[in-house]
C-alpha cells in the first residue's frame, strides 16, 4: 500500500512540473504578422474609429473621412477632417503598426 502511495506521488509531482515546463514554454513565444497587427492605413482607421466613438461619441463621425499616415514605419497618425470652417479641433490618435498599442488619443479644440 506505502508503495502505490509512493508511485502515486512521484507521478503527480511529475505531471505537475512537465505541465508548468510547457504553460511557461507556451507563454514566453510571442506570435506577430510580419507587417505587424495594424498593416496598413485601412486598419489604422478602422482600430481608431474603435478607439474613438466611444470615447468622443458620435459626433466623431461628423469627421469622417479619417486620413492615416505612417511615420518611421512603425507609427499610425490618424486624424479626423474638418468639412467646414470651424474652430473645433480634429480627432487624433496616434497607433503602434507593430503591436497596435494606443500611444495617444487627443481632440484639439
Amino acid at each position: 500500500m506505502k508503495n502505490i502511495f509512493i508511485k502515486s506521488l512521484i507521478i503527480i509531482v511529475l505531471v505537475f512540473f512537465l505541465s508548468t515546463i510547457y504553460t511557461q514554454g507556451q507563454g514566453s513565444k510571442k506570435w506577430t504578422p510580419k507587417e505587424g497587427f495594424v498593416p496598413n492605413a485601412t486598419t489604422a482607421i478602422e482600430v481608431s474609429k474603435a478607439i474613438l466613438i466611444p470615447i468622443y461619441g458620435d459626433q466623431i463621425k461628423e469627421q469622417m473621412p479619417f486620413k492615416a499616415d505612417l511615420i518611421g514605419d512603425s507609427v499610425w497618425i490618424v486624424k479626423g477632417t474638418q468639412k467646414k470652417i470651424a474652430l473645433a479641433g480634429v480627432a487624433y490618435i496616434e497607433i503602434r503598426k507593430s503591436d497596435c498599442k494606443i500611444l495617444k488619443v487627443t481632440h484639439g479644440k
